[in-house]
């Protein structure tokens, strides 16, 4: 985990503000701080153009397979400025429980669970 601190990719939350394309400036933060650790790829991250769960992506640590590091981009309205709020988690491989966010009539619930992927992936 050592080598994600000196990147400063670990665990951290931002916003990107009320901007004129604030997509565009998530997809380029989002991309850039996958980028400075050569473990993962920013091409595999799907970016949900239009949609309030802008970006909800994991990637297995491929050097330790304990740990995952978990990408949530969520568009809100705070005090009448648009915002994306940007969070980025390092965690231990197993399940998590994050929050709930409201996508107009749709409820969803954002958490990790590698049991439930495995499952989704022998399916496949």
């Amino acid at each position: 985990m050592k080598r994600f601190n000196s990147f400063g990719i670990v665990n951290y939350h931002t916003q990107v503000l009320n901007v004129k394309d604030a997509e565009k400036d998530a997809k380029r933060i989002i991309t850039e701080t996958i980028s400075m650790n050569s473990n993962f790829d920013e091409k595999k991250v799907t970016f949900n153009k239009g949609k309030t769960l802008f970006v909800n992506e994991y990637m297995v640590d491929p050097l330790n397979y304990n740990y995952v590091y978990v990408i949530h981009a969520i568009k809100s309205n705070q005090n009448g400025f648009k915002v994306i709020n940007l969070f980025f988690y390092y965690i231990e491989n197993r399940l998590r429980y994050f929050y709930e966010i409201d996508n107009n009539d749709e409820r969803v619930i954002l958490q990790w669970d590698p049991a439930f992927v495995n499952i989704i992936e022998d399916k496949e």
